[in-house]
């Protein structure tokens, strides 16, 4: 029986960027445009590519951060009863919205996000409480379509990005409003 080699861990790897890649455009995609969408009341796909090319940079070194502080999280959720990642989500909210509108990378749009999140602690728990309990609602009901043959499957994924477009959507407009809470 072989160990793990290099040849094993390739895939993993490959699969990692690949993820990694999908979440770097998405969140620019779709933070630029719920920016645009809160700024001017409409988005098209060149805001959000547009937020990809101006702030890809910044997203990317917030991911980082973002899995970095989350593997923290996850470790130390059994001695912590979860609360470590109920914290993590609840910090760090705001960590694309920093990253894309607010121009920072890395652990600077975590420090942001954890910054705004603790200004507007009822404003942010009430947001986190409200969309948690939309994604479960979302999951139930994509769960339910999944045991509909090829067409379940189709609904499930549009519903789960359907639920994800409004999550950033809110999160950003909070995110824009704390900010200027805390600016003024």
């Amino acid at each position: 029986m072989r160990g793990i080699g290099r040849k094993s861990i390739r895939p993993v790897v490959a699969a990692f960027e690949l993820v990694l890649v999908v979440q770097l455009v998405g969140a620019s995609y779709t933070t630029g445009m719920a920016a645009a969408a809160w700024g001017r009341g409409v988005a098209t796909y060149a805001d959000g590519a547009a937020a990809f090319r101006a702030e890809s940079g910044h997203v990317f070194t917030a991911l980082l951060a973002f899995l970095l502080v989350f593997i923290a999280a996850a470790l130390l959720a059994p001695f912590t009863l979860g609360i470590s990642l109920l914290a993590f989500f609840f910090l760090f909210v705001y960590a694309m919205p920093a990253a894309v509108i607010g121009e920072r990378g890395g652990f600077a749009a975590l420090g942001a996000s954890y910054r705004l999140a603790t200004r507007a602690f009822g404003t942010a728990a009430i947001v986190i409480l409200v969309l948690a309990i939309i994604f479960i609602i979302a999951g139930f009901i994509s769960g339910a379509l999944h045991t509909i043959p090829l067409l379940g499957p189709l609904v499930s994924e549009i519903i789960g990005q359907a639920a994800l477009a409004y999550f950033t959507l809110v999160v950003v407009g909070e995110y824009l409003n704390a900010r200027n809470r805390v600016e003024n």
